[in-house]
């Protein structure tokens, strides 16, 4: 939990709800003391810089700090470790919120989906659409509490975040996470996906179809933190570690090397990792409960005939 403010340290911005705080102009940093983080504190940034008050921050919290550039402040979300979960406390910036909460789009509209600005999508999640990171526009099949579920065709447009150098995202691993990155156009291939982002949950899960025929190919689950979304975009942070989950219902971890590299170039700490990994243990359990969304039959969806393809949305 953050530890509260002293009544002369707490900006009359903030609003304080089951001991974090939230707002829609924040004028602090703030850093969250948990069990597996760093001490608390809080950042006057009313007259830094963004850079200067992350700066300022312990490394285990600059990657978690999301910031936009205002005329006169700095606005912050901090995501925080509880009790070893991995979970998402959410400073409201901007007007988004936690998805699973109405207002909810209807079926048929286009929305983006969108992961953080670091190498491949471990970043805070994007705050200004012209840094480099991953972006798919997808179709709403649903949208309620109970979560999203968006279809994302092959030769749909996309945005990715491709190194400056020219090299696959995965050719030089002792830079796979520090690399300088450039925004990259492109379409989506090889599967059609259905995307299942459970509300609140720090993963959603992909049904692959080989492209057009509909062929049912296996669930890929993407752990990665809780949506949060705007009027038109749900956003997300990778967490590298992901499973494959066999249609016979058979598991497998994917990229455990990643998640070690990423832990050595300071994308993670011990304790993130650790949390990372105890999530993919929840998914594996839950895949052997056969509970859902894996028992909900969505290998049997097909998408409305009428539906376009999504342009995407600048």
């Amino acid at each position: 939990m953050c530890v509260p403010l002293t009544r002369r340290e707490r900006p009359t911005t903030i609003r304080y709800e089951r001991g974090y705080p939230t707002g829609s102009a924040i004028h602090r940093v703030f850093a969250c003391a948990t069990s597996l983080s760093m001490d608390a504190r809080a950042l006057d940034c009313r007259r830094r810089s963004c850079a200067a008050a992350r700066a300022l921050l312990p490394p285990s919290a600059r990657r978690l700090a999301l910031f936009s550039r205002s005329a006169r402040s700095c606005r912050c979300a901090v995501r925080e470790r509880y009790r070893g979960r991995s979970d998402l406390r959410v400073v409201v910036v901007d007007g988004r919120r936690p998805s699973g909460s109405p207002p909810y789009w209807s079926p048929g509209t286009h929305v983006m989906w969108r992961e953080g600005s670091g190498p491949l999508g471990t970043g805070a999640p994007i705050t200004d659409t012209r840094v480099p990171h991953f972006a798919y526009p997808v179709t709403v099949v649903r949208d309620d509490a109970e979560g999203f579920v968006g279809w994302l065709p092959c030769t749909t447009p996309v945005l990715r975040a491709a190194r400056a150098d020219g090299r696959g995202k995965r050719d030089d691993p002792a830079t796979m996470f520090t690399a300088d990155l450039v925004q990259q156009r492109g379409t989506h291939a090889l599967y059609d996906q259905l995307r299942i982002a459970p509300t609140g949950r720090p993963w959603s899960v992909w049904v692959f179809f080989a492209e057009g025929s509909g062929k049912f190919a296996g669930w890929y689950v993407n752990l990665e933190a809780p949506h949060v979304r705007d009027q038109r975009t749900v956003f997300t942070s990778d967490h590298v570690l992901d499973l494959f989950v066999d249609p016979d219902g058979s598991v497998m971890r994917k990229d455990e090397d990643e998640l070690v590299l990423a832990v050595a170039q300071r994308v993670f700490d011990e304790a993130e990792a650790r949390a990372i990994r105890r999530d993919a243990e929840v998914v594996e359990q839950l895949v052997a409960d056969w509970g859902t969304p894996f028992c909900d039959r969505w290998e049997t969806f097909r998408p409305d005939p009428k539906w376009t393809v999504p342009r995407l949305l600048e």
